[in-house]
């Protein structure tokens, strides 16, 4: 007698044994075996056969109803599916008042909607009386009756039960999930922080194969978790517009993500991400990427074909070089490169015409290239905690810039063009080395905040008093011992000073 089902194959392709004695023998082992894996493997087997024989219908019907396996009984119903489709009805309607397990419990309901007869659409409607829930039911029709229901077609009666007992599946295992609903369907499912909540064997450190059904699903929330990679069905989620994955210990992508392409907001940020899959390239739709806190080494070069994005993070990551290049995002107007370990910016950069905020805070500058006044859209200008002597006089020709951080930098001379900056509002020079602040600095007309904190200045020139906006001057840590008549005069206008 054959160990395995390998076995009865393996004689059966060199002919030692008929097809039928094959067939036979992988029944037995299937029947019989305490080994699960050999009889999936049997089960396997008599798919690939194809076999239609009345016995082969029994022993599948037969597993599906009573067989304790949970695997065992899932492959027996994704068979009959596939050879016995006609003779569905009569085991589907007997396993389904025993079946707990989610995953048959949806094989059998997509089974029955492809049988698409009114005896299928009969069982379903059985299933849609068990429901509890009046929030589905209300959603799925306005007045949540039995007679309603029987005027919709089998694939739509099929589809809320699915999604009916995913969410039942979900609230018994977890207590805190939220959704919203529309037409019976799941349109968004807020799984966040749901580990925090419940016993050790229940974290989310999976996302259920499950979710793949949820097909109308636009706005997925898993932050907070304990996910260390995700399954491939999440490319079946084609809806899906907004997805949150921060804060979860994911190492990699699955390549079948770029199937996601109606994606529009995806949020990555601290996770454990190397790289990301060439795939990537094809969410064509997203405007919003948030890739902060991972461990990049480089920009993915998927990244520079996503031309709608607007904003993009990767702070926090380990980019030294930007060679690779962003210059294909025309309609970036948010770019945060904070703390990684660039030392110095391509003038493809200076391509981005589009750009509101560059943060390029905290990493190895020396210096700051002239095409940065070539960035003529730019509001927000974050340069603090690097290493940097000077700024380029270009930087004058920012005329929309609101926001100038130079904070943490070594600094000791500051260029007349900033006088230009019309729209300056804040400008941020703490901690550099400043002993002399220019008399232009009075004619920065829109200046509102203005801190000067840790720098080496002894005096402050006359003309300050004349910056018509100002409201906040700080000027801890430097070495003004006496307070001089400009300051007075300043406090009398009701401009805060910190001192």
């Amino acid at each position: 007698m054959e160990k395995s089902p390998y076995e009865v194959l393996e004689k059966l392709n060199k002919g030692s044994i008929d097809k039928s004695s094959a067939v036979q023998h992988i029944c037995s082992i299937i029947e019989n075996s305490n080994n699960a894996d050999e009889r999936l493997s049997g089960l396997e087997m008599l798919k690939t056969l194809g076999i239609k024989e009345e016995k082969i219908f029994s022993l599948l019907e037969n597993l599906l109803i009573s067989d304790t396996d949970k695997k065992v009984r899932k492959y027996a119903i994704s068979i009959i599916k596939t050879l016995f489709l006609e003779k569905a009805i009569l085991p589907l309607k007997f396993a389904l008042k025993h079946e707990k397990d989610l995953e048959t419990l949806i094989i059998m309901y997509k089974t029955l909607n492809e049988i698409n007869s009114e005896n299928a659409k009969e069982i379903l409607l059985e299933e849609i009386k068990l429901v509890n829930n009046r929030d589905f039911l209300e959603s799925f029709t306005s007045d949540a009756t039995q007679e309603s229901f029987s005027k919709l077609d089998t694939d739509v009666l099929a589809n809320f039960v699915i999604n009916y007992k995913i969410i039942e599946h979900l609230e018994e295992r977890y207590d805190k999930i939220e959704y919203e609903l529309k037409n019976g369907l799941i349109h968004s499912l807020d799984l966040s922080d749901v580990s925090s909540h419940v016993f050790e064997s229940n974290l989310l450190k999976n996302l259920p194969d499950s979710i793949e059904n949820l097909n109308e699903l636009r706005n997925l929330d898993l932050k907070f978790n304990r996910l260390r990679k995700l399954p491939r069905s999440i490319a079946a989620l084609t809806k899906l517009e907004e997805l949150d994955l921060s804060y979860n210990r994911l190492k990699a992508l699955p390549e079948g993500f770029g199937n996601l392409t109606r994606l529009k907001d995806l949020n990555l940020m601290n996770n454990e991400l190397l790289n990301l899959p060439q795939s990537f390239e094809n969410l064509n739709k997203l405007k919003a990427l948030n890739l902060k806190d991972n461990s990049l080494n480089h920009i993915p070069n998927s990244i520079n074909q996503l031309k709608k994005l607007n904003s993009l993070n990767l702070s926090g990551n380990n980019v030294q070089d930007l060679s690779e290049g962003l210059n294909k995002l025309s309609s970036l107007n948010k770019l945060d490169l904070s703390s990684n370990r660039i030392s110095k910016l391509p003038k493809e950069l200076k391509d981005l015409k589009s750009l509101e905020l560059l943060d390029l805070g905290a990493n190895n500058l020396e210096e700051i290239p002239d095409w940065i006044g070539d960035l003529k859209s730019l509001k927000t200008l974050c340069l603090y905690d690097n290493t940097l002597e000077a700024i380029p006089s270009t930087i004058g020709k920012l005329s929309s810039l609101e926001i100038l951080n130079l904070r943490n930098n070594h600094i000791n001379h500051l260029p007349e063009s900033l006088r230009y900056l019309d729209s300056l509002k804040k400008l941020n020079l703490n901690w550099n080395e400043l002993e002399i602040l220019p008399d232009w600095i009075g004619s920065m007309k829109s200046l509102e905040i203005l801190i000067l904190w840790g720098n080496k200045l002894h005096d402050l020139p006359e003309s300050i008093r004349k910056i018509p906006s100002l409201k906040i001057l700080d000027l801890n840590f430097n070495n003004i011992k006496e307070l001089p008549n400009t300051l007075k005069s300043l406090e009398k206008q009701g401009v805060i000073i910190y001192r």
